[in-house]
């Protein structure tokens, strides 16, 4: 392989600043900007949750933070994202790039990137990011998604050079859901210095100690086992209050509401809808505990923020990075019920020398497994590997 620098081309169905799909929006831009400073990469996706963003024009490449980008045009179901010029685009310029990154797998632009290199004999690597988690197939897909896995997913992620998971539990349980082999695994990366400014109490919220919930308002995030847990701890802390920050997905904002209703906390729980920036970051560092009570989850970036935000962490044993949490002791992790939830909120509320522990131990953690420039290191090598291969 020559020694010049590498071009990546990165092959997405959304991307940033589409925050309304969730944590991987944010996790596969900072991982971008970070790689363009030793690659040379470029973007191709939808603009997907962009239509009203005046500042986007679709199918015109621009620069965002020195990244190529182009939103192309898409039709019909914003999360299938049927794209004809972004076909058109990949088959003439694939042969272009030493080697394509794509990110999701339901979706039109994952089948079309993946089309092109093996029509071209370009090697690339798929990131699921969760989406083909036993679980989650199990728990909410339709019988089109599960006949789409067998006979058109399943092709494309066999002959994928790598299958990109963020943590051991993702890969251990979809290679045996799957029977792949192909799998590498590689955290998140997070920014540590930009979540380490001490921020002021959030204006936009009462004045009140709270528990944090900041995510996509989703069914797998298990809001319905935090809700009633949460009106048991507020037996023992009856002036504690519960946030709830997130973009509604599917209209789950309305179960929600009604959970809510049923448990009789109204006066305590606050939805603020999607918070981001430095509001976010005011949220985590503020909050008695941020808690994820997920049924399936493949990382968690919410919780890498949380911890980098020196906020003690409630999460579910079925959050990809449970094991490292319980490795480095760096907060509690429950099982997926009411009372086991309760227990793990109340042990941090309880117990601020332990809590504390857990908080300097999270930062231990970030710094030596998700720490961008670690990441992105580790993305370099397996491109290089996969190279070499071919």
């Amino acid at each position: 392989m020559k020694n010049s620098r590498l071009r990546i081309l990165h092959v997405s169905p959304s991307y940033f600043p589409a925050h309304t799909f969730g944590g991987p929006i944010q996790s596969v831009h900072i991982l971008n900007k970070n790689l363009s400073q030793f690659v040379d990469i470029e973007i191709f996706t939808t603009n997907a949750g962009l239509k009203k963003d005046k500042n986007i024009q679709p199918n015109k490449k621009i620069f965002l933070e020195n990244i190529p980008i182009t939103y192309f045009s898409f039709w019909g179901y914003e999360h299938f994202n049927f794209s004809i010029p972004l076909f058109f685009q990949l088959l003439f310029k694939v042969r272009n790039y030493d080697l394509v990154h794509i990110t999701a797998v339901w979706n039109f632009p994952v089948w079309a990137a993946s089309f092109a290199c093996r029509l071209f004999k370009i090697p690339y690597i798929i990131s699921p990011r969760g989406t083909i988690y036993p679980e989650t197939i199990q728990m909410g897909s339709s019988k089109f998604k599960k006949i789409y896995l067998k006979y058109i997913a399943f092709s494309f992620l066999k002959n994928a050079s790598a299958i990109h998971y963020t943590a051991d539990d993702e890969k251990n349980k979809v290679e045996k859901f799957l029977n792949l082999n192909n799998g590498v695994v590689i955290a998140n990366g997070i920014f540590i210095s930009e979540n380490q400014t001490t921020l002021p109490f959030p204006e936009f919220i009462p004045q009140m100690d709270y528990i944090l919930f900041l995510g996509r308002i989703d069914k797998k995030k298990g809001l319905d086992i935090l809700i009633p847990a949460f009106s048991e701890v507020c037996k023992s802390y009856p002036n504690l209050l519960l946030i709830i920050a997130g973009p509604d997905s599917n209209g789950y904002v309305k179960d929600v509401e009604n959970c809510i209703k049923t448990n009789q906390i109204e006066d305590k729980v606050i939805l603020t809808g999607q918070i981001l920036g430095n509001r976010k970051n005011q949220l985590f560092q503020h909050a008695k505990a941020f808690v994820l009570s997920s049924y399936s989850e493949n990382f968690g970036m919410a919780v890498v923020e949380a911890m980098a935000n020196n906020c003690p962490i409630v999460i579910s044993n079925q959050v990809g990075i449970f094991d490292d949490i319980i490795t480095f002791d760096a907060g509690i992790v429950t099982e997926t019920n009411v009372n086991s939830v309760k227990n793990g909120i109340l042990e941090v509320l309880n117990n601020s020398i332990k809590t504390n522990f857990n908080v300097i131990n999270a930062l231990n953690l970030i710094k030596q497994k998700y720490e961008i420039g670690a990441v992105t290191n580790s993305f370099i090598d397996t491109y290089k590997n996969i190279l070499n291969q071919k």
